[in-house]
């Protein structure tokens, strides 16, 4: 795949990373863009249910220095260029609700949805 966006992932935060149930994800895009909320009401709750009692990925986002420290670590020379991981907040655009309209009904998020899907990473 050539990229992948991710809004409010219920999902285990480390699965992606070194180690991670899906580890092997990640070498299959070329990019990610990760949309986090530390406010969302229902992933605020997501380790309760979570048998290792992980944070949501949708909820704090990927720990990008054991992302990278686990690429360093694997060293495989035979292995293709690490994806571009991009994730950044969406608290102020979204609130509290975990809610796909409001990904949606944001402007800001759209265009920049759009962008990375269609043109490449968006722009910091």
């Amino acid at each position: 795949f050539r990229s992948v966006l991710l809004m409010a992932a219920a999902s285990p935060s480390s699965w992606l990373l070194p180690q991670g149930l899906h580890q092997g994800a990640l070498s299959k895009v070329e990019r990610m863009l990760i949309l986090y909320n530390p406010n969302d009401s229902a992933l605020k709750h997501f380790h309760m249910i979570d048998p290792e009692k992980q944070r949501a990925l949708g909820f704090v986002g990927l720990d990008s220095r054991r992302l990278e420290r686990g690429i360093a670590a694997a060293d495989n020379s035979d292995a293709a260029d690490p994806p571009q991981v991009s994730q950044r907040p969406v608290h102020l655009e979204i609130g509290n609700a975990h809610d796909e309209n409001r990904y949606y009904s944001s402007r800001r998020i759209l265009e920049e949805l759009q962008r990375y899907g269609l043109w490449g990473p968006p722009n910091p």
